[in-house]
């Protein structure tokens, strides 16, 4: 469920991220997901949007298909009751994980 956000360059956040994700482009997708870091720190739409079951579990799906993230390191370790910093931390573990994929790769 991609819905429409507040644009940024005549395309939103999540769909140049669905993008950069399909392709494989991990520095595009860790920009992006820098982007919308900072969005999800200020803005109550992109907050909802990241939190929502969905969006995430979408997200979490194209990770592990086209960048072969393992599952584990999309996780939450922990219970986070507030949905700001759920949806800050869920960011930052997709950001986490491309960042440590993408070092790995790079080692072989």
């Amino acid at each position: 469920m991609r819905t429409k956000m507040k644009t940024v360059d005549g395309s939103t956040v999540t769909d140049r991220l669905y993008a950069s994700i399909e392709s494989g482009n991990f520095s595009a997708t860790l920009d992006t997901l820098k982007e919308l870091e900072e969005l999800v720190m200020h803005d109550v739409e992109y907050i909802n949007w990241v939190t929502d079951p969905v969006n995430i579990t979408g997200l979490h799906q194209s990770l592990i298909t086209n960048m072969e993230i393992p599952h584990r390191l999309l996780l939450l370790k922990n219970r986070v009751a507030n949905k700001h910093r759920r949806a800050i931390m869920f960011v930052k573990i997709m950001h986490n994980a491309v960042t440590r994929i993408k070092e790995v790769r790079n080692e072989q």
